[in-house]
């Protein structure tokens, strides 16, 4: 039998999402200094690497906003109604 899952669930769904997002989100700047010495790759090129993953973060939350039907972030009750 399948255990319903509710408010409490998504939430914890919700919040080990945004930490490992957070984890991969600031896990390359700190190898900056790293793939310069290692790998010789210029610090611009590795900081543009990181312009490009945060602008396709948003990218992302933009088109997952117009999945949702909701344009701003206090619409999530909107949201769950349905």
């Amino acid at each position: 039998m399948k255990a319903k899952l509710g408010f409490n669930h998504t939430m914890r769904a919700c919040n080990i999402a945004a930490f490992s997002q957070a984890i991969v989100c600031g896990f390359l700047p700190l190898l900056f200094v790293m793939f310069n010495r290692d790998y010789k790759i210029a610090l611009y090129l590795v900081t543009l690497l990181t312009t490009l993953n945060f602008v396709m973060q948003l990218t992302m939350d933009f088109i997952s906003l117009c999945i949702c039907g909701c344009w701003v972030p206090c619409a999530w009750a909107d949201c769950t109604a349905g």
